[in-house]
């Protein structure tokens, strides 16, 4: 059987708008980016030499594979605090970070304010990631605590991040728009960005490149577009 055109259409727009994404991003790599966790799938390319044991790491959406996270915490020594409002992401965090104190879980969202979100199903029955805006038109599924980022530093005694990981399902845009609106500045920035239109992904890294950060590494994987920013230290 043939695939329909509803099938069809939406990922020849996505396979077109990831070309033309590619073409037109500068990429200033490092020559200490190290390959962290997963490429095709939940994984960065991260500047090592700027972290270091007493480095603080935010990891803003975790589903089901934390190596990105163990792996960053075996090769750097940090602690990593991880969150995620999925009740199947606690679960599955119970079990397969058991053996790392390093890593620290909180059953939260991550948002631009502290406030209750409502969060929608996945795209596929089956699927972990739940949208806090409703990327994928689908019913309402649970509702969460939402944090701004600087609530939960004061909650956490933090007066910065070194890194921060976002992987948000749509969410991304209104964190990273926080983020350089509010702080804190943080000099690497891991982000996945769902591909909702070309233009709305060009104007987050126009915005970002004007905040001093420069794209060190991207990546077309499953989960969408990674990119890793790191700001005013180009080697």
């Amino acid at each position: 059987m043939r695939p329909s055109l509803e099938y069809v259409l939406p990922r020849l727009r996505s396979t077109v708008s990831a070309a033309l994404l590619r073409v037109s991003i500068r990429i200033h790599p490092r020559n200490d980016s190290a390959p962290i966790g997963d490429l095709s799938y939940g994984g960065y390319c991260v500047p090592i030499s700027l972290l270091n044991p007493d480095s603080i790491v935010y990891s803003i959406g975790v589903g089901e594979d934390i190596r990105f996270d163990l792996e960053l915490i075996r090769r750097v020594g940090c602690t990593v605090h991880a969150m995620d409002p999925v009740p199947r992401a606690a679960e599955y965090v119970r079990g397969a970070a058991a053996h790392e104190p390093r890593f620290v879980f909180h059953q939260i969202a991550v948002w631009s304010r502290d406030e209750p979100l409502t969060f929608h199903a996945p795209r596929q029955h089956g699927y972990i990631s739940h949208s806090a805006v409703n990327l994928f038109n689908t019913e309402a599924a649970f509702q969460a605590e939402g944090r701004a980022l600087r609530s939960l530093m004061r909650s956490w005694g933090h007066d910065h991040i070194d890194l921060l990981k976002v992987s948000a399902e749509g969410a991304e845009f209104e964190i990273v728009e926080t983020l350089l609106r509010e702080g804190p500045v943080v000099p690497i920035l891991c982000l996945e960005i769902s591909l909702p239109s070309l233009s709305r992904v060009r104007r987050m890294l126009d915005r970002l490149d004007v905040a001093g950060y420069d794209v060190v590494s991207a990546n077309l994987n499953r989960g969408g577009w990674t990119f890793t920013l790191v700001r005013g230290t180009s080697q």
